[in-house]
């Protein structure tokens, strides 16, 4: 991605902050945890950290695997990149998309339909995102319609999928 390429163009700069955005001072145990709690990280900023009996999340991120004891620390396992607010002021939609390994068929229709570069701009904006495997589920013939009429139809379906907004759940 695009963000992805302009982090590691500049080792020292924005990559470093993001590095930064992923540690806090201190060796942590989940134990140590709190129902909702917020640490600050070793760039200034705050993660917001969730310990139920269900979940433990920082930032909403699923931490998957817990309390890995290092002789200098411990390490949180997370599925997912935490961006510091600078950097995803950058991370487009269009972004995320490109990034996924499941949204490649998406990507693909929203380059043939021209909402990329919607997508790609100023927002704010709300994608539903079908994955690869929704698509495939769908009938061969409904996929070679959505394809031949790209400005037309496939771009009236994938609209279907984008609000105007920013909704979270």
């Amino acid at each position: 991605s695009a963000t992805l390429l302009a982090l590691l163009s500049d080792p020292t700069g924005a990559l470093a902050d993001v590095l930064r955005h992923h540690i806090v001072n201190g060796d942590y145990l989940r134990a140590d945890f709190g129902p909702d709690q917020k640490v600050r990280t070793l760039l200034g900023d705050s993660l917001q950290v969730t310990n139920t009996m269900d979940s433990f999340l920082v930032d909403g991120v699923l931490i998957t695997v817990s309390d890995v004891v290092a002789t200098n620390g411990v390490v949180q396992v997370i599925d997912a990149v935490l961006l510091p607010v600078m950097v995803e002021d950058t991370f487009t939609i269009l972004d995320a998309v490109k990034a996924s390994p499941v949204h490649k068929t998406l990507d693909s229709l929203l380059q043939l339909s021209g909402l990329d570069v919607q997508l790609d701009g100023v927002g704010p904006y709300t994608l539903f995102a079908p994955t690869d495997e929704a698509f495939a589920a769908l009938p061969t013939a409904v996929m070679d319609s959505l394809a031949a009429d790209p400005q037309g139809l496939l771009r009236d379906v994938l609209l279907y999928h984008i609000l105007s907004g920013e909704f979270r759940t």
